[in-house]
């Protein structure tokens, strides 16, 4: 999503990268904003009330996203998006 990783460990598998790398990249598949067929793009562009299938991972983080908006008072809003990518801070970068 836009960033480097890198891995210092003591101990442990000879090479854990492949793992790290795997976990990093259901995260992308999930939750990217730039990459077109992540979960979240298509949950984004689907209509309003549309079933959209979600993985279990997912389906968490929407959970949790919801759960922090509620205990929040609304302080936290999930649904940013639109002020995120007014802001530049979103995939198409600044907008008017």
């Amino acid at each position: 999503m836009g960033t480097r990783w890198s891995l210092a460990i003591a101990g442990g598998p000879p090479d854990p990268r492949p793992l790290v790398q795997a976990v990093l990249g259901a995260v992308v598949s999930e939750s990217s904003l730039w990459a077109d067929g992540s979960e979240i793009v298509r949950f984004n562009r689907a209509p309003a009330g549309a079933e959209v299938p979600l993985s279990a991972g997912f389906a968490e983080v929407v959970a949790a996203a919801l759960a922090v908006a509620e205990a929040s008072g609304g302080a936290f809003d999930p649904g940013l998006a639109a002020l995120s990518d007014k802001w530049g801070f979103g995939p198409g970068g600044a907008r008017e």
